[in-house]
């Protein structure tokens, strides 16, 4: 998320009020006013009573590593002054509230795990604060780039309902001015911290108080601001709902890791009814949610459990007759599904027995619940299913009265089939070594309340939707990650490799192709593009490459002091160009020739490296022209 105090063109107003305050990540997280703040002098002013509800905000920060940068003035405090917090107070180690305790004491507090600043002199005072959990180390807090806070770990935020902007629960107000907030959900390495630090700095006047160590402290502007791919998109959902078959999801471009949501499908009622009768009600399925690390281009395969389903591709469920079946696990592989690509698997709950004689067991982390009753079907485990019948990846089937076993890594056991049959057991849940920080919320037992159902376990989940994981309901699986294509951005509009851009003298000439020379010419202009593959520029140093119509076998390199149009090599010759913006035009010049530059020879039209001192520099014009400075994310 993005909200710059000095765009206007991103505000809404009624008179001096600030209505709405609008994301400029593209990610439409905009602030909406429960009571809005005045603008002025490139910031909203708060006195005590103003908030807002920022869209799609709910879970931002939960369950991932972030940066959150805020440029602010405090005016004071009564009793406190929180200017971002969660909409809902009370949840430990949830329930992120950021700002004023007092007027000299700062918190990031995750409810009883607080991390504080002290010391603090003065109202009116512009800061520059950046609060980060990173994936390793400590949780800290920096003040104009500089260290003075620091927790001892670096657990995540595990609850967060709505992100307020100006108050935290809707009761604990900001007073002050703010400029700029930026927020990433991703971790962040050291070096792009401080680039925002940078950026953030010398946009608001607070350049001079970065430590003398910070490396932007007396960059230029045009170094700043380089952000990775997916700090500049967000997070994208995908649903996956039962559908009886094996589904497919190819990771995206710039994705290496997913946040899944999982529930298994839960156990039948007696008669396979749509609610509880008889007084025996199917178990609910398994939760489980963790993130997998993965690469572009891999392809996951899913099977959400069906209600019912018996075979494989629908969770492996025990089928029963007048009882009910058991519900199917909801799975993620790596390959077709079998025991050996299983990457996570949500057991589903066991089915009812007939007439009163028992619930299902729930789908359950490390084991299924066993039912109750008559002889009833006991819980999978990890190592084995439950009796009778229970086996790797598929629940015991039983005859007319017996509730069927839940579906899941060991599948859970079938009632004995006799009259008023016990509930069968829950399937077992798991997943693999590599799947981090990994959240597991057993099923439930049956219930015995007619008309009703079975609830699931974290119906609180925003990725949860009625009935999934329910009695009589089939399961969910949610897939949350940050995609976008990698992009290069002249200051925030985006050229992407499809975008060709047109580089000429300041006489008007383009560059053209001459065999294997990059040549000035009123010929055949030479449209060169962005090539944003990683492996291919010097991304630490901002330096791209350049390519011909997106042709990625042909680039503009340097050799032998001139250019060269060929195909391309991996080496330091090819991706080393900078961009610097110079008046109406760009500088250009090679990385990896230490300072040399794009000029051209008047004789030949030879565009060649010279020093920076060489009366055949030359300012080029590249069009389009976007803005005066050349950033890159």
């Amino acid at each position: 998320m993005w909200f710059d105090g000095s765009d206007t063109s991103t505000m809404s107003f009624s008179g001096s009020t600030v209505t709405q305050w609008r994301d400029k990540s593209g990610n439409s997280r905009h602030a909406n006013q429960n009571t809005g703040a005045t603008f002025s002098a490139n910031s909203l002013v708060f006195t005590g009573s103003q908030y807002y509800t920022v869209t799609n905000g709910t879970n931002l920060f939960r369950n991932v590593y972030f940066a959150i940068f805020v440029v602010e003035a405090q005016s004071g405090v009564n009793p406190t002054s929180f200017f971002l917090g969660d909409s809902a107070g009370g949840v430990t180690s949830g329930s992120l509230h950021i700002g004023y305790r007092t007027n000299s004491n700062l918190t990031m507090a995750f409810w009883a795990a607080d991390l504080d600043v002290t010391g603090l002199s003065g109202t009116g005072v512009r800061r520059l604060w950046s609060f980060v959990l990173p994936s390793s180390g400590n949780r800290f807090i920096n003040l104009n780039g500089s260290n003075v806070a620091t927790y001892s770990n670096n657990t995540f935020l595990n609850a967060m309902a709505n992100l307020l902007i100006g108050s935290a629960f809707a009761y604990d107000f900001y007073r002050g001015s703010l400029f700029e907030i930026v927020g990433f959900n991703t971790n962040l390495t050291t070096a792009q911290i401080q680039q925002m630090e940078g950026y953030l700095a010398q946009k608001w006047g607070l350049q001079a108080n970065l430590p003398s160590t910070h490396p932007y402290r007396i960059s230029s502007s045009s170094t700043l601001m380089r952000m990775s791919n997916q700090l500049a998109t967000g997070q994208t959902t995908t649903t996956f709902t039962a559908t009886g078959s094996v589904q497919t999801f190819t990771v995206p471009g710039g994705v290496t890791a997913i946040r899944f949501y999982m529930w298994g499908a839960g156990g039948n009622n007696q008669n396979q009814n749509s609610t509880i009768v008889n007084s025996v009600g199917g178990g609910s399925g398994a939760y489980l949610e963790g993130t997998i690390v993965t690469s572009p281009g891999t392809t996951l395969h899913i099977i959400v459990g069906v209600n019912g389903g018996t075979t494989l591709a629908q969770g492996g469920a025990g089928a029963s007759t007048f009882s009910g079946s058991g519900g199917g696990f909801s799975g993620i592989f790596s390959a077709s599904p079998a025991a050996g690509n299983v990457i996570a698997i949500a057991g589903g709950g066991g089915g009812s027995g007939v007439n009163g004689g028992g619930n299902g067991g729930g789908g359950g982390y490390t084991s299924g619940g066993s039912g109750t009753g008559n002889s009833p079907g006991g819980g999978g485990s990890q190592s084995a299913g439950g009796s009778i019948g229970g086996s790797q990846l598929q629940g015991g089937a039983t005859g007319a009265q017996g509730g069927g076993g839940g579906g899941g890594w060991y599948g859970g056991g079938a009632a004995v089939n006799q009259n008023n049959g016990g509930g069968g057991g829950g399937g077992s849940s798991t997943y693999i070594a590599s799947v981090l920080s990994p959240v597991s919320i057993n099923g439930n037992t049956g219930i015995s309340t007619n008309g009703s159902n079975t609830p699931a376990p974290n119906e609180s989940s925003p990725y949860w939707s009625s009935p999934a994981g329910r009695s009589a309901a089939s399961g969910r699986v949610v897939f949350v990650y940050s995609a976008a294509p990698a992009r290069i951005y002249f200051t925030g509009v985006p050229i992407t490799a499809s975008t060709n851009l047109v580089f000429s003298h300041p006489d008007g000439r383009t560059w053209k192709v001459d065999s294997t020379n990059v040549r000035l010419n009123t010929g055949t202009t030479a449209r060169l593009s962005v090539y944003n593959d990683p492996s291919v520029y010097n991304n630490s140093q901002g330096a791209i490459a350049l390519f011909n119509n997106n042709d990625s076998t042909q680039a503009v390199r340097h050799a032998g002091f001139t250019m060269y149009y060929n195909s391309f090599t991996s080496n330091n010759y090819d991706w080393g160009w900078k961009f610097f913006a110079s008046g109406t035009g760009y500088i250009i010049y090679n990385y990896y020739g230490g300072g040399w530059y794009v000029g051209y020879d008047s004789g030949s039209d030879q565009v060649l490296i010279v020093t920076s001192g060489d009366s055949r520099r030359v300012v080029w014009n590249i069009t389009p022209r976007l803005s005066p400075q050349f950033v890159y994310v």
